[in-house]
């Protein structure tokens, strides 16, 4: 018999019993194949990010960041700001990049099964998602993450073999690049010129000037928010390489993860409570020292992205870790599985509801809806995402027990595959 050892044979040329495999058409993760873990963190991830996110929606851009932006915070206003900053700020953003890590390894064993290749498959799932992206971006809110997940998905896809221990080094490596490239405001402070400082400290403490044009676009009509969105926008992606290195290390650490099986549910309880305990144990205090650090520099520009964003920075990465931990031993329990499972579905549902927070906010508080834009302090802002929870909370379960997949879910599917995909149960 004629060896094939080293030839590139099409399908035709395979052994018969081997074509079937080969030409079976790819199609869809099916929902009995899904690792329900995932879909749980990744729900928790997804409400989690409304609490942060809804201070970009309702508030001028430099407080989200900076609770001092338009005053001093005082009262529920500032207590809110440290609850916020501690449990979620960052931490629900890396959790959600490490899940889509994961999930892109999930993607490509699926794919890799059904046809025996990923590669065109992965890179047209990310291209849609790039179109998506931008859709999202100009067109409904400044803050998306879209675009970012789609570039970071096609550069991660050729670490889909690398081992875990490189992947987390190399996540390290990542992670630093940001942590030094802002590191370098404090070395080139006094290099740079008076019209590059006073830029740079008017977008963390703007002047009243920058504050008034920012509330008139977004109090005034659809029109006059999408000029400064589109503006907003573009100039987040023309900085997208300076954080895309944080994104891209978070997802390796996610793909790391599922590989060591940590993100499949696979370790035991013990070991999902000794890894939540290490991640809010060096997490929270960090970011907690950080907090009192800015406040006590009058949240300065100079120190906060030299040193003071540094604390919560690397913090978040380990209490995102104790997230993990803890959803897993929640997982592993009995302890109210009703909204596990509801989270699990909210989950599932990832793409839809992400959108739908930007729809329902964008309502809320641009002036083409109800205009509530910079009017609400932040703990009324949290009364709002309790409500878009429970929204959320309640259709997500409904809507899957009657379709197989949410909305923007089919979509994407539908465009990836390029077939019409299946969407009613029955």
């Amino acid at each position: 018999m004629e060896s094939t050892e080293g030839q590139d044979l099409t399908p035709d040329q395979l052994p018969e019993e081997t074509q079937e495999f080969v030409k079976k058409p790819v199609a869809p993760v099916s929902s009995t194949n899904r690792i329900h873990f995932l879909d749980e963190i990744r729900g928790f991830a997804l409400l989690g990010i409304l609490v942060m996110n809804i201070q970009n929606f309702s508030m001028i851009l430099a407080s989200y960041m900076n609770p001092n932006a338009q005053g001093v915070a005082v009262g529920m206003d500032k207590i809110t700001y440290i609850f916020t900053h501690l449990f979620t700020d960052m931490k629900m953003m890396s959790l959600f990049s490490m899940l889509f890590g994961a999930g892109m390894l999930l993607f490509i064993e699926k794919a890799k099964e059904k046809r025996g290749k990923s590669i065109g498959l992965h890179h047209k799932r990310m291209f849609w998602l790039l179109i998506l992206g931008l859709i999202h971006a100009y067109f409904i809110w400044r803050g998306d993450i879209l675009v970012m997940y789609a570039i970071c998905g096609v550069i991660i896809y050729w670490f889909k073999n690398a081992s875990p221990n490189w992947l987390i080094i190399t996540a390290v490596v990542f992670f630093l690049i940001v942590a030094s490239f802002l590191y370098s405001v404090e070395l080139f402070w006094d290099f740079m010129e008076e019209e590059q400082q006073v830029s740079m400290v008017n977008s963390f403490q703007p002047d009243q000037e920058t504050i008034d044009e920012e509330v008139t676009a977004y109090t005034g009509s659809w029109l006059d928010s999408h000029k400064k969105r589109v503006y907003e926008s573009s100039q987040n992606h023309l900085a997208i390489f300076v954080f895309i290195w944080r994104v891209l290390a978070n997802m390796l650490i996610g793909m790391a993860l599922f590989k060591m099986g940590i993100l499949k549910g696979d370790r035991s309880r013990q070991f999902y409570k000794r890894f939540m305990l290490i991640g809010f144990g060096i997490g929270f205090p960090l970011i907690s020292v950080g907090i009192i650090q800015n406040f006590a520099h009058n949240w300065d520009t100079r120190y906060f992205f030299a040193y003071g964003f540094q604390f919560n920075y690397f913090g978040s990465i380990f209490v995102a870790l104790g997230y993990i931990g803890l959803i897993a031993l929640w997982s592993k329990s009995e302890f109210l599985a009703d909204l596990k499972r509801r989270l699990a579905a909210v989950g599932r549902m990832a793409f839809t509801n992400y959108i739908l927070q930007s729809i329902i906010c964008t309502i809320i508080f641009y002036g083409f809806g109800f205009g509530l834009f910079n009017q609400l302090g932040r703990f009324p802002q949290q009364l709002i995402v309790l409500g878009i929870w429970g929204i959320q909370l309640a259709i997500s379960p409904w809507w899957l027990k009657r379709y197989r997949f949410g909305p923007l879910e089919w979509l994407w599917r539908t465009l990836t595959y390029g077939k019409r995909q299946p969407m009613k149960r029955f």
